[in-house]
């Protein structure tokens, strides 16, 4: 009887013995993967090369961004950076301005001299854009209803009056459409009489 360790047991691979393989290496679960065709490369890597009109992997990416309205053409840029109203102004614009309700929007604005603004900016109007955890909890809806507006005022800045620095707060009932909001904001622009 032997005293020594006893062998490790040896796996049966029988099965995997071919003709493509005469000298009897056992393939395991690695070179199995290893053994693509070239059809089946070719296969995958076209299935990683998105459509011109989105990912086809992405089911329920689409329905989320469908939940959100994405499926619009309009393109959303940001605020060009000198029509951005700074952080620690937003208080003092919100404090002492005047302000202009709409359903689902309020306008907080104000004129000053640009020599008190504490910038070089000069006379372009800023504005900033606040939405509450109670209009939508999620991050990627309130995100969504920021760029809208951002977006609306960019489209007005060419005709708008100059010197201004305003906030729009969103509320409960805005609705999550570029067209809503763009007339929301048109609206609020024009009642505030810095949209001439």
């Amino acid at each position: 009887m032997p005293t020594g360790p006893t062998p490790r047991r040896q796996r049966n691979y029988g099965s995997d013995l071919t003709l493509a393989n005469p000298v009897g290496f056992q393939y395991n679960r690695y070179h199995a993967k290893a053994r693509l065709s070239a059809e089946e490369e070719k296969e995958s890597t076209k299935a990683r090369v998105p459509r011109a009109d989105g990912y086809p992997r992405r089911s329920q990416g689409a329905q989320t961004q469908k939940a959100y309205g994405q499926e619009e053409t309009h393109r959303l840029i940001m605020l060009p950076k000198e029509h951005r109203l700074p952080s620690p102004q937003i208080k003092s614009v919100m404090r002492r301005g005047k302000r202009v309700h709409e359903a689902g929007l309020t306008l907080f604005y104000q004129k000053l001299d640009p020599r008190l603004r504490g910038d070089d900016v000069g006379e372009v109007s800023r504005f900033a854009v606040i939405v509450p955890k109670a209009v939508n909890k999620r991050a990627v809806g309130r995100n969504r209803l920021k760029r809208l507006t951002r977006e609306s005022v960019r489209l007005a800045l060419g005709s708008l009056a100059p010197g201004w620095d305003g906030v729009f707060m969103v509320r409960k009932g805005l609705g999550d459409d570029f067209a809503s909001v763009n007339a929301c904001v048109l609206d609020l622009l024009t009642r505030s009489k810095i949209l001439s």
